[in-house]
């Protein structure tokens, strides 16, 4: 459900920006999201609380990549990093100093086994893993408005779903878990989406 960002957020973009997205983006999103389905392939617990939470995660990251976006023909690439991240950063920070984080179900965790992980007690695991992905994030940001200098949100939306087929490959790298025929169907649909969008450019 996460993986709607890129449905929602051409429809928040016409809703309050009034910024409307030409067909064949639309199709480039359509195909990558089936590629998302047949390689996630959801169950009947779609429909589950959890997925919903999912949903809800999808719309709010929507949102972020439309004011992102909207922000970028006057602010830099430096300083919308910096605002998203940062704050996000302070509230999560602030939030975890308050409540820890519960534990007791993660499976293969880097730390020692126990109820609940304190943010002042360190782990030099768990600290280089946070470290990386603080990181991670920073690029990940400072590309996302990097891309939307070039491009529409809808238009960058299908290279979204790119993520999955690498996130596929990383598993099958990492843990030796080999991509089935679904999976590499799904593969084909993302990367023709993402095709489909930049040969299709500025047709209606």
């Amino acid at each position: 459900m996460v993986y709607t960002a890129p449905i929602f957020a051409p429809l928040l973009n016409r809703l309050f920006l009034k910024k409307t997205e030409p067909l064949s983006v639309w199709v480039g999103i359509g195909l990558g999201f089936v590629g998302v389905v047949f390689v996630l392939r959801p169950g009947a617990d779609v429909l589950q609380v959890h997925a919903l939470i999912g949903l809800m995660s999808g719309l709010l990251f929507a949102i972020r990549l439309v004011i992102n976006a909207s922000l970028c023909g006057t602010e830099s690439k430096e300083v919308i990093t910096f605002y998203s991240l940062g704050v996000g950063w302070l509230i999560g920070l602030g939030v975890l100093a308050l409540t820890g984080l519960h534990v007791a179900n993660w499976e293969h965790n880097l730390f020692p086994p126990q109820e609940w992980l304190r943010p002042w007690v360190v782990y030099p695991g768990v600290m280089l893993a946070v470290a990386a992905l603080g990181v991670l994030c920073m690029l990940q940001a400072w590309f996302t408005s990097a891309a939307y200098e070039h491009a529409s949100v809808g238009q960058a939306g299908p290279f979204r779903y790119v993520g999955v087929v690498f996130a596929a490959l990383l598993d099958w790298l990492c843990w030796g878990q080999v991509p089935d025929l679904y999976s590499v169907l799904g593969f084909v649909f993302i990367t023709v989406g993402g095709i489909w969008v930049i040969t299709h450019e500025g047709k209606k």
